[in-house]
């Protein structure tokens, strides 16, 4: 059974929380209750900079920067490690939905050993660039995103602890975010979290892979043993996967006649209005093909064979055996040049400016997997193809922070 603990957590001061999870040239003007531009001192991004994957500086040296600026952050108490160890209720609304849970500690053994289940791979160099991060920051930033298979009692106990207490922050993002978190730290509250959770068989990891496995790896360290990482637990029935879509960025010298030309021995294929056909949830076997002016609806025939398992029968696999590899030559997604992913949880303005980019020439939409579905393929041991899921909102840095040296034991 998977461990569940709280912990002794870095949270800002609740007057500077709101400016925290902001950019450093954006603050929040309280009077105004405006998002407004300006210096912002308080800024956790100041801190993350370096986990960027954009960046290409030594990471080790501006990890240690950001522990400078982290520290000047204790100095002016824009941060406080909290007296007792806790569990954390994060709560989000965010585009008319709901999602709400709970922040503690994971175990590395855990996830070493499958109680904490993948569903896709990670790279090894965004791998040490997290694990040189964390390690030289001495910090977890970020919950990973787990998630499992609903239980009513851990619902109503949410709910009730939510609805009986005033929250630590309650907090916006200019993406439209809203923010509630509670702190519990009760011994009561504290024991039905911990054997609720270790009741359960296994979690599931949603979001989050690369700083799950980091964190595994910064535990075999020598001399290192800090054996915890933080992860917020969401219920499955909370969740909602959002497709990626796969961005093509080059025909091979194919004119679009021959593409569909080809296309046409596994695929039913008819024009679509994109304006219209955007934001309509697709149906299984069925993808949309965007060129920069014209879109078109691929649906699989149905003599054409896709294998009886849960793994072949996904979308993102059907995509990648029957038109990127085949037509384009992409025989490995993870490491293309010529393929690059985006969230399709975006307007369709946004959208037409990726399609409209000069080093773009088409764009695939499919329809994402349910949770179920993940919950199926991580319990096979199976690994879906890359940027298969992504689960909106994420996890904001900088609110709920893990001092991995309290815990080397």
């Amino acid at each position: 059974m998977p461990e569940f603990k709280p912990f002794k957590a870095y949270i800002p001061e609740n007057h500077c929380a709101q400016n925290v999870l902001l950019g450093p040239d954006t603050i929040y003007n309280s009077y105004s209750k405006k998002f407004i531009q300006g210096t912002n001192p308080f800024s956790f991004n100041r801190v993350l900079a370096a986990a960027s994957p954009d960046n290409t500086a030594n990471v080790a040296l501006m990890a240690q920067s950001a522990k400078k600026i982290f520290h000047t952050f204790i100095e002016k108490n824009v941060y406080n490690l909290s007296e007792k160890a806790a569990f954390y209720i994060y709560q989000t609304q965010f585009q008319g939905h709901t999602q709400s849970g709970i922040i503690g500690l994971v175990s590395t053994c855990d996830y070493n050993n499958g109680l904490i289940k993948k569903h896709e791979n990670t790279r090894v160099e965004r791998e040490n660039h997290l694990q040189n991060f964390i390690n030289g920051l001495g910090l977890n930033t970020t919950p990973v995103m787990l998630t499992y298979k609903n239980k009513l009692s851990i619902d109503s106990h949410i709910r009730k602890i939510s609805h009986i207490s005033e929250p630590l922050y309650t907090l916006k993002h200019p993406a439209g975010i809203k923010i509630k978190i509670w702190e519990i730290s009760e011994e009561t509250e504290i024991q039905f979290f911990e054997n609720v959770f270790s009741g359960m068989p296994n979690f599931y990891i949603a979001d989050g892979h690369h700083r799950a496995k980091a964190s595994a790896n910064l535990s075999e360290l020598e001399g290192n043993k800090c054996n915890y990482f933080p992860a917020i637990l969401i219920p499955a029935n909370q969740l909602i996967v959002h497709p990626f879509v796969r961005i093509v960025k080059t025909l091979y010298n194919k004119t679009r006649e021959k593409i569909l030309e080809e296309l046409e021995k596994e695929f039913s294929i008819s024009e679509v209005d994109l304006e219209q056909s955007y934001y309509k949830p697709l149906t299984d076997n069925t993808f949309i093909l965007c060129f920069k002016d014209t879109s078109f609806q691929l649906t699989l025939k149905k003599e054409v064979e896709i294998g009886n398992d849960t793994l072949s029968k996904l979308d993102v696999s059907i995509l990648q055996k029957y038109i990127l590899e085949p037509i384009f030559g992409i025989e490995d997604p993870k490491t293309d040049p010529h393929l690059a992913f985006h969230p399709k949880n975006i307007s369709l303005n946004y959208f037409k400016s990726i399609l409209n980019a000069i080093d773009v020439e088409a764009i695939f939409i499919c329809k994402s997997p349910s949770v179920e579905c993940i919950f199926e393929i991580a319990n096979q041991g199976l690994i879906m193809p890359p940027k298969s899921t992504s689960f909106e909102p994420k996890v904001l840095s900088g609110l709920i922070l893990q001092p991995i040296e309290f815990y080397n034991q």
